[in-house]
């Protein structure tokens, strides 16, 4: 049985859809490049003051770091995509995500890391029904069915068709903008196939 025919089986079984969200990080860092206006200008009240930001990618000291975003469906298709900084926690976007789709009557599957009382909270007031396992440092274990959080692996496949395009893979982009962009095109196209 093909992994497709599986997912839609689940989701028809259950009687409700079925979103897996998680992040991946993919190697793009975001550095933003400020641009000031010159001392010798023309306004001397503009001078030495910030003109523009530009958010660029490139290397930080600390390393590569942007993140890619994304919710997909029970197939394993895109349904809302975004980026963030290496360095903010996964768990700080997933609200902000979920709030794009309608998750009453489904299931939301993610792994440990947004396992946060603020989260299951969010899932729970929006109709939804977390599949996400405790942290093991929780004093109060929840409940898991581990057998639907087995289905898990279609937002890894996801990522992973994703890095079939070069362009994501090797990065050629300098702004984050048009990283963004091509990740998009690259998310249309995975639902062309």
């Amino acid at each position: 049985m093909h992994a497709d025919e599986r997912n839609s089986m689940l989701s028809e079984k259950l009687r409700r859809d079925i979103y897996h969200y998680h992040l991946h990080v993919v190697y793009v860092p975001v550095v933003e490049k400020k641009l000031y206006f010159r001392k010798n200008n023309a306004n001397p009240e503009l001078a030495g003051k910030l003109k523009e930001v530009i958010p660029q990618i490139g290397r930080s000291r600390g390393g590569l770091s942007t993140k890619i975003h994304a919710i997909v469906d029970a197939l394993g298709l895109p349904v809302f995509l975004t980026l963030s900084e290496g360095q903010e926690h996964d768990a700080a976007h997933a609200e902000k995500l979920l709030s794009q789709v309608n998750i009453k009557n489904s299931d939301v599957l993610a792994d440990k890391g947004y396992d946060s009382y603020a989260i299951i909270d969010y899932i729970y007031e929006h109709g939804g029904e977390p599949t996400i396992p405790s942290r093991s440092n929780r004093k109060i274990q929840r409940r898991c069915d581990w057998w639907l959080y087995k289905e898990r692996h279609v937002v890894e496949n996801f990522f992973l068709r994703l890095k079939n395009f070069r362009r994501v893979a090797t990065l050629y982009d300098k702004l984050d903008t048009t990283f963004a962009g091509f990740v998009c095109i690259a998310s249309i196209m995975i639902w062309l196939k």
